[in-house]
């Protein structure tokens, strides 16, 4: 084999560079050949511009004949393009004249399979006979990546909805976060509040007041059963956060109470956060000051009209899985849409309804809480898992004095004086009567006999 002699020239040098990017192309090649090179392009093709100058030709004039670029490859990682003569396109000269010389320009059509954005290699082969027969062949390989300048930056991931919506109610995010944290002030602090009765009274009158017409009817923080069987239709689906936090005042609401649940038991919501709950509250603290008789329910009756409640529960969830809508029809025997959401703007027989409910619970002090309510009963179930018992009871409490039972307000004491968790609002009314020396009869006697024991 005898070497080629070096001589004065290049043996070939070679630039390249994709041409579709409008900056570079319009620029390089003029408005009618970036064009025409454009045109020619299907969907995920791209075009490289390469042009050469030296002995070698990067094109050669086999692929006249052959219809393929045989000295040309572009690789890129396990794929490996031949050009063909259908990719090809003839340049003359670039519109640019502070661009290099070169003796040959191409445009090449680059397929799907070669990505633009990442590195590729432009292989140029030189063949020449051997003295001992056959062919020396060597390749001049160049590596291109596009310039960081021409890559476009990824688009920001749009803001997710709930952002957007919690930024702009600032307010009512700050109203509903300091009532939780003033509950939850007043529920660890309730052996102070309970031993000072015109406190308590103030607070309760006060923080009801709050929750209906600031909370309920201002800021719409009414929660329902209907929430309840979302929330367990999503985690048996494809459970999504962001569903929840569309409407941050019921969001922060069902956290508190979910958290509360474990603490306090149903009572947290039911008897401090619910706007209907409130409402039938006042309007019977304002019967009894109006000298409206209270009707006592036999304790036998009492305890069969809860089953209401928790087979309302029980069936819109079971017929939610059935018909949606339907489960929805009946979740109407909730009066929270038509009390608080709507303001009692809807249809006469809506109305009616509500009026019936609360002119019932001026005879018996919540009377919907204690035997309809199908959020209630949904919140008792996992109240099961309530990890403290804040209430305190006395051994005497039943057997020597049944006075917290007859002022309970939803009927939660047994005669045998144990508070039934599952009925329990947490309003505090027992802890007071308990506590106060004018009222219990426990206190009462100890008092008469520590005074006996002192005379």
């Amino acid at each position: 084999m005898v070497p080629v002699s070096p001589g004065g020239g290049a043996f070939i040098d070679i630039y390249a560079g994709l041409a579709d990017p409008p900056i570079v192309g319009r620029n390089l090649l003029g408005q009618k050949t970036y064009n025409q090179v454009m045109a020619a392009l299907g969907p995920g093709e791209s075009a490289l511009l390469i042009m050469s100058s030296g002995l070698h030709s990067h094109r050669g004039t086999a692929w006249k004949q052959t219809g393929q670029f045989d000295r040309l490859a572009i690789v890129q990682g396990e794929v490996r393009h031949v050009p063909q003569a259908d990719d090809y396109v003839f340049v003359t000269e670039l519109e640019q004249d502070e661009a290099p010389a070169a003796k040959e320009i191409s445009i090449f059509r680059l397929p799907k399979a070669i990505n633009p954005a990442k590195p590729m290699t432009i292989e140029v082969s030189a063949r020449r006979p051997a003295a001992a027969g056959g062919e020396v062949t060597a390749n001049v390989a160049v590596t291109y990546s596009l310039p960081e300048s021409l890559r476009l930056a990824p688009p920001p991931a749009p803001e997710p909805l709930w952002h957007s919506i919690w930024a702009s109610k600032h307010l009512e995010i700050g109203i509903v976060s300091a009532m939780l944290s003033i509950l939850t002030l007043i529920l660890f602090t309730q052996d102070s509040i309970t031993k000072r009765p015109r406190l308590w009274r103030g607070l309760r009158i006060g923080f009801l007041s709050f929750t209906l017409f600031v909370l309920g009817w201002g800021l719409n923080g009414q929660l329902s059963v209907v929430q309840v069987v979302a929330f367990i239709h999503s985690l048996l689906t494809h459970f999504r956060w962001e569903t929840f936090l569309i409407e941050p005042v019921i969001f922060l609401l069902w956290s508190f109470v979910a958290l509360g649940l474990l603490f306090w038991g149903r009572g947290v919501y039911c008897g401090w956060l619910c706007p209907f709950g409130a409402l039938q509250e006042l309007t019977n603290m304002l019967a009894q000051r109006l000298g409206v008789k209270q009707i006592a329910v036999p304790q036998a009756l009492h305890e069969r009209l809860w089953v209401i409640k928790y087979s309302l529960f029980i069936g819109i969830l079971a017929l939610s899985f059935y018909a949606m809508r339907d489960a929805l029809i009946v979740a109407e025997a909730e009066p929270f849409k038509t009390a608080i959401s709507l303001r009692m703007i809807r249809p006469w027989p809506f109305v009616v309804f509500v009026l019936v409910l609360l002119f019932a619970g001026l005879f018996v002090e919540r009377f919907y809480c204690r035997y309809l309510c199908p959020l209630g009963a949904g919140l008792a179930i996992p109240a099961k898992l309530k990890i403290f018992d804040w209430l305190k009871r006395r051994p005497q409490c039943g057997r020597e004095c049944r006075l917290c039972e007859t002022k309970c307000t939803v009927g939660a004491i047994d005669p045998l004086g144990r508070i039934n968790a599952n009925e329990c609002v947490l309003c505090l009314r027992c802890q007071v009567i308990m506590d106060d020396t004018a009222i219990c009869p426990v206190l009462k006697r100890r008092a008469r006999v520590a005074e006996g024991i002192t005379t």
